[in-house]
């Protein structure tokens, strides 16, 4: 894993927002040794680019074999812009700012309020021209700022993944897709990551057996930022609308929760009915006697642990 930061100055201004303020420090184990891992610093690289309503500056980054998470700072180029992201409209409410304090009314009618214009804001990456599945999420300042959350799912497989960053604005009032402002820069982001993989088979118990459900195998990769696990299993009764839900625990039942934001890129169908899904949970303490909580298949069987042994 490799945070790479700005630096902590900014903090005590109280107007800056990094990957902490998102993911929570107690939500990433072992977050000191992961800033220990820092190679270089944003500010060295001076990844920014501008369009005509704003500048988009990469101020963190946080990379392992499967996960990619970034922070990007977009400053608006006049004082008289109030940044918002896009997708949302003048009419909801001023919440969707994310600004501390600011929660009566809707966003045209605080910008109002401060006789500026709204300006609706997005970003996207891209890997070799194919554009990458992102989650967002963000916070405002009341100095105008806004700071854009990325997480994509790393899969590409590389130590030093090269990316596109393309941003975009648009007035509320804009039309057409002409009038949407757009820039780009190209980036490179190192994993320093270390992984270690374990197979886990699983005991099933008759009542698994009689309910359809076969579950392979389990492999769990562990890095500094948290843990991944696939999971290879078929549902001979599964319905459409039929979710099902992995949960590792250790064996003393503590269930390890789920990282913020991931996204698993929905399931694999393989052959024979089988489907394979990846989850990514928090780190935890045990990360080798391990027990999986399966729901979706019964209510019986929701709360019946599966002990999962260690291919050693």
């Amino acid at each position: 894993v490799c945070i790479l930061s700005l630096g902590t100055t900014a903090y005590a201004a109280a107007k800056y927002f990094g990957l902490v303020d998102f993911l929570g420090k107690a939500e990433i184990a072992e977050f000191e040794s992961i800033e220990k891992l820092t190679k270089e610093t944003m500010a060295e690289q001076g990844y920014s680019t501008s369009n005509e309503y704003a500048t988009y500056t990469l101020k963190e980054a946080l990379v392992d074999k499967e996960l990619i998470y970034m922070v990007v700072e977009v400053t608006p180029k006049s004082e008289s812009y109030l940044l918002a992201m896009e997708y949302c409209s003048p009419e909801d409410s001023v919440m969707n700012l994310f600004i501390d304090g600011v929660t009566e009314g809707t966003m045209q009618e605080y910008a109002n309020e401060l006789g500026k214009e709204l300006v609706f804001v997005g970003m996207g990456l891209f890997k070799d021209e194919d554009l990458v599945s992102c989650v967002h999420d963000a916070k405002g300042t009341t100095d105008g700022k806004l700071y854009y959350c990325i997480t994509a799912t790393n899969g590409f497989g590389v130590n030093e993944l090269d990316l596109k960053f393309v941003g975009s604005a648009y007035l509320s009032s804009a039309q057409t897709m002409e009038d949407v402002s757009r820039c780009s820069m190209d980036i490179t982001l190192r994993d320093y990551s270390s992984q270690e993989e374990k197979t886990y088979f699983p005991v099933m118990s008759n009542e698994w057996e009689d309910s359809g459900f076969k579950l392979d195998v389990v492999e769990v990769k562990e890095t500094e930022l948290g843990v991944y696990a696939t999971y290879v299993y078929k549902a001979e009764q599964l319905k459409e609308d039929q979710y099902i839900g992995f949960i590792l625990s250790d064996t003393e039942g503590n269930k390890f929760d789920y990282m913020p934001y991931y996204i698993n890129g929905g399931e694999e169908i393989l052959d024979d009915g089988y489907r394979k899904v990846t989850y990514a949970y928090q780190k935890s303490e045990n990360v080798k006697d391990l027990q999986l909580y399966i729901s979706g298949v019964s209510e019986e069987l929701n709360e019946i642990p599966v002990e999962l042994i260690i291919n050693e």
